[in-house]
């Protein structure tokens, strides 16, 4: 019978360490990038999760609104609400410039989703609006 020569099979050890180190470093390599996806997904569920709290609650949008139109810039607007199915319609007649930047600047930088929006210039210092607002 033959003997295998010791250096074959010293060879096949080598061989084989070289493949599990490479193996290794490709695992290696793909569980960092794997931990790299997990924290952009975990920042994303974090802002997702935020932007529902902030746009997603109808009731807090709804008594914000009222309370914005009861504030006292806008107390004299002559300012009409109309709440149907998911949506509020606001008509304003004559508005003044005043009265208009202030309604504007608390609705467009508020957490309200503005469906439709119509407004209209009647004179120099007065304008009329309507505008429906999703809950």
């Amino acid at each position: 019978m033959k003997q295998i020569n010791p250096l074959y099979v010293m060879a096949l050890l080598v061989l084989a360490l070289i493949f599990v180190m490479v193996k290794l470093n490709d695992a290696t390599a793909t569980k960092n990038e794997v931990l790299t996806e997990l924290g952009t997904t975990q920042k994303m569920a974090k802002r997702i999760t935020s932007l529902k709290r902030t746009w997603d609650r109808p009731k807090a949008s709804k008594k914000s609104l009222v309370q914005l139109l009861k504030s006292p810039p806008l107390k004299n607007a002559n300012i009409t609400k109309k709440t149907a199915r998911g949506s509020i319609t606001i008509k304003a007649t004559a508005l003044n410039t005043h009265e208009m930047g202030y309604l504007m600047s608390k609705l467009l930088n508020g957490s309200y989703t503005i469906k439709s929006y119509h407004l209209k210039r009647l004179s120099e210092e007065k304008a009329s609006l309507k505008m429906e607002l999703s809950l």
